[in-house]
């Protein structure tokens, strides 16, 4: 038996496509109640791609993972997908009014078809408040100045060499992140729409697990990724030869001024002490 659900989203196809395929756009959206909550999800959208949301009770008690497989992706049109023995088909159908978002599933057995149809509709109904109050990813309308933390630095070294060290895991692993941190990478497939997975960790001791993604490569000249794990924004650098070295322009943007406004000076030193460290990356000596 397939169960189907709908709701009218106010708002761009392309906010909302973008909202339910980003992982950071899942974790604010994916509860049935507010009592439950995702802590992270991934999504690689690509036929024969996983995705996966963590899903938990705020108190600890009890969690799952839904997690599956891409059977079917036509951006801004249709998903389809399985996870377990069960299927789902997602729709977005544009109209006047916004899109619908219509989503058909297998049943399962445990629970009863309502009981199934609420709990569904409850995240759904989720789905377009967040979609509609704004919140979702790379929809700011505020200039990007005032959500931005900009940096300059000029390194000792062609562009070519400054790339080399930003897109090999190995040397990367020895630069990423302020002074102090040490990072184990875990997935690193550097293409457009690749996944980057790593845990950064602490001089405090504390782990702290990220994953971005990367959205565009222009080898010897850019690198932009998107992060989700925490905070979302999307890191810029781009190279420019400068005499016999390069200018590293590194641009980090959030979703809102006021974001950035809460953590402001922390990143600025961050950035700072990010690029002193791919800076001594470049010029170490002896084999990369």
């Amino acid at each position: 038996m397939q169960i189907t659900i709908e709701a009218l989203a106010r708002a761009p196809l392309d906010a909302v496509w973008r909202a339910w395929t980003t992982p950071w756009d899942i974790t604010q959206w994916n509860a049935a109640s507010d009592d439950w909550h995702t802590t992270s999800a991934s999504v690689d959208l690509r036929v024969g791609g996983g995705f996966s949301s963590r899903m938990e009770a705020k108190d600890g008690s009890m969690g799952f993972d839904f997690a599956g497989t891409y059977t079917q992706v036509m951006p801004q049109q249709r998903l389809e997908c399985s996870f377990g023995d069960r299927s789902l088909r997602v729709e977005f159908l544009p109209g006047p009014g916004g899109v619908t978002v219509r989503e058909t599933f297998d049943a399962e057995e445990t629970h009863s078809v309502e009981q199934q149809r609420q709990g569904w509709q409850a995240i759904l109904d989720n789905f377009v408040r967040h979609v509609e109050s704004g919140a979702a990813a790379a929809t700011g309308t505020e200039p990007v100045e005032a959500r931005s933390d900009r940096r300059s630095r000029l390194i000792a070294a062609p562009p070519a060499a400054v790339f080399a060290a930003m897109s090999d895991p190995v040397r990367v692993a020895r630069w990423w992140g302020p002074a102090g941190f040490r990072n184990t990478i875990h997935e690193f497939d550097f293409r457009p729409g690749g996944r980057w997975r790593l845990t950064m960790h602490g001089p405090d001791g504390r782990d702290h697990p990220n994953e971005s993604r990367f959205v565009r490569i222009e080898p010897g000249r850019l690198l932009a990724i998107e992060h989700f794990s925490g905070h979302h924004f999307v890191l810029e650098i781009a190279l420019h030869a400068e005499g016999a070295g390069t200018r590293v322009a590194w641009c980090q943007t959030f979703d809102t001024a006021a974001h950035h406004a809460r953590i402001a000076d922390f990143v600025a030193n961050a950035n700072e002490e990010n690029l002193d460290r791919l800076a001594a990356e470049v010029v170490r000596p002896g084999p990369p």
